[in-house]
């Protein structure tokens, strides 16, 4: 019976631990819920603040981005016009080249049939000249032999400037076969400006005037 009677003593004694252990339990667990759901609410404002900025941001710079777009097609577009306007220039400065080209290369035409011309009108000259002074030492072939001598040297002097404008004329001629060839190989160049052919005009060199005094 004492048996009993501790037996129940104990019993009492756990189930008002149990019943104080339940009530801690059942407050701990309120208090944790109360501050679940406090904490709860605080995220959702957090997450509602944080996407109303997130979308005060996206419109910024989508503003942002639209209004750098347009700046960027208006700088395209001056830049097209101002790479059509190069190209007409390149293209007016292009013929004006090749009209200048023409017009040297009809001048130099010119003053090669110029030198011809005069490299002509020398020889005549000397042949003359020559036809002249042979006559002149046949009639005075008996004369003395200085007059012989100055004859001599005056024909040899004659025909010397003979030569030299032979050479003269052989330079003319090598001249214009140069710039000939020049041409020629002009014709195989590549203008840069629109890629068609385009000829390299080359001046002819200087002509040296001989003057023989005699």
């Amino acid at each position: 019976v004492q048996d009993i009677k501790r037996f129940r003593l104990k019993n009492k004694r756990l189930k008002k631990v149990i019943e104080n252990n339940c009530s801690s339990y059942q407050k701990a667990i309120a208090d944790l819920k109360e501050n679940a759901e406090a904490e709860h609410t605080e995220l959702i404002k957090t997450i509602e603040k944080n996407r109303a900025e997130y979308q005060i941001s996206t419109s910024n710079i989508k503003q942002k981005a639209e209004l750098e777009s347009a700046e960027l097609n208006k700088i395209i577009e001056e830049k097209c016009v101002e790479h059509q306007k190069y190209i007409e220039h390149s293209t007016c400065m292009d013929q004006a080249s090749k009209a200048e080209r023409m017009k040297l290369k009809d001048k130099i035409v010119e003053i090669e049939k110029i030198h011809e011309d005069e490299i002509r009108r020398h020889i005549c000259e000397i042949d003359v000249m020559k036809k002249e002074l042979l006559k002149e030492r046949s009639k005075m072939s008996s004369g003395t032999t200085t007059m012989k001598m100055f004859l001599n040297d005056q024909i040899k002097n004659h025909e010397l400037l003979n030569a030299l404008l032979q050479s003269s004329k052989r330079q003319i001629n090598m001249t214009k076969a140069l710039n000939n060839l020049s041409n020629h190989e002009g014709n195989m160049e590549t203008d840069d400006s629109d890629g068609t052919l385009s000829r390299r005009e080359t001046e002819p060199p200087e002509s040296k005037v001989v003057s023989i005094r005699l």
